[in-house]
């Protein structure tokens, strides 16, 4: 009798342990981080010229393990639409050239913290914008991009914060009014994507929530800097885009120290979580992407702020913990250095200061270049 209760409970004992790990394998896929079928794309976002980017795609591919590029200054909010149209072939150009080599997850960049007075209750101003961002997801379709990277800093947060509802130009409305209307513009901005690239993926930086919920993580006040962030965030959740969002991470940039970076991560993915007012949209469809910055001290000093071996610790916890993307933001140039600007300067695009790209890269550069290549290798 002893014996077959005791088989019993044995049995009940595995039932329970195999549900258990049932229930968190289909968790650990439904947040995409099934690890054991799929890695996440290693993404560098710098100052890089797209022709520049067409001609040196092989060499990308060969020596790193670099697999997309969030592309700045391709539709810049002041720029005319007719030139801004005029760059559409050698894009184009660019992103066949890319993906011969494996180079398949280019972003166009956009950046809030470059808008000129924006002001959240100015309707013209919010339809010009709008307009300009179907015409980004418009041109990212056409051309071979995979969607939009959206840049959220406040660069000018000491004269004019576009996230604090303290700003003068905004004194004029209600905090819950200045709320609800944030919301209203982060769904507007999403749902003008979806209009004309339904399919994108999308990444947005920093995790401008978290820095609000925590403003002893920066030397700024961040709880004032980012205090209607949130609700943007929500706007952007609220139009359901269909591959979701993925949040980069800056305040992961130096977190070499695996441990730490791990915390930091469920940290950040447990405050995230709160804030999309449909939580399933972001269990399902949305992921945090650690960020890291290995290479340049300023624009004109290439020089590592890490060791390589510490860049070694630090991507490969990032590459265990970040589901679709993680990415490295170069100060600069500071993964590649120029020799000949000639063939890019005046040619259509922005060449964001040619001086600095021709300065030599870390002595070791070839080092961080063997890391990114030994831990994400191209596919076969």
């Amino acid at each position: 009798m002893k014996m077959k209760r005791f088989a019993a409970i044995v049995m009940m004992a595995l039932f329970l342990c195999v549900s258990a790990t049932a229930c968190y394998s289909s968790e650990h896929k439904n947040n995409g981080k099934n690890h054991a079928k799929h890695k996440p794309k290693l993404i560098l976002y710098s100052f890089i010229n797209p022709m520049y980017l067409r001609d040196t795609a092989k060499s990308w591919a060969e020596n790193t393990g670099f697999r997309g590029f969030m592309i700045a200054y391709i539709c810049d909010w002041e720029v005319p639409d007719e030139k801004v149209l005029a760059r559409v072939p050698e894009l184009k150009t660019m992103n066949e050239e890319c993906r011969k080599y494996g180079i398949d997850s280019n972003f166009i960049k956009l950046s809030m913290g470059h808008l000129k007075d924006m002001n959240w209750s100015d309707d013209a101003y919010w339809k010009k914008l709008d307009e300009r961002v179907r015409l980004a997801a418009k041109i990212a379709k056409e051309t071979g991009f995979v969607g939009i990277a959206l840049d959220t800093e406040p660069y000018n947060w000491r004269e004019n914060s576009i996230w604090d509802v303290g700003n003068p130009m905004y004194k004029h409305i209600e905090r819950n009014q200045l709320e609800t209307l944030v919301r209203k513009r982060g769904r507007d901005f999403m749902e003008a994507v979806k209009s004309e690239f339904p399919e994108a993926q999308f990444i947005i930086f920093p995790e401008g929530y978290f820095y609000y919920k925590y403003p002893s993580e920066s030397v700024n006040d961040t709880a004032r800097i980012y205090n209607t962030w949130g609700y943007f965030f929500k706007g952007l959740c609220d139009a359901e885009l269909q591959n979701g969002i993925n949040v980069g991470t800056e305040r992961t940039y130096h977190m070499t120290d695996p441990d730490k970076l791990r915390q930091k991560y469920e940290s950040i993915v447990n405050t995230m979580k709160e804030c999309p007012e449909n939580r399933k949209y972001w269990e399902e469809k949305c992921s945090v992407a650690i960020g890291m910055a290995p290479l340049g001290k300023k624009f004109d000093d290439k020089r590592k702020r890490y060791y390589a071996r510490d860049f070694d610790k630090q991507i490969n916890e990032a590459v265990k913990l970040s589901p679709r993307y993680l990415w490295v933001y170069g100060h600069g140039g500071a993964w590649w250095q120029l020799e000949d600007d000639t063939p890019y300067v005046g040619k259509g695009f922005t060449f964001w200061r040619p001086a600095y790209q021709k300065l030599k890269c870390d002595r070791d550069i070839q080092k961080f270049y063997d890391i990114t290549k030994a831990v994400l290798p191209a596919e076969k």
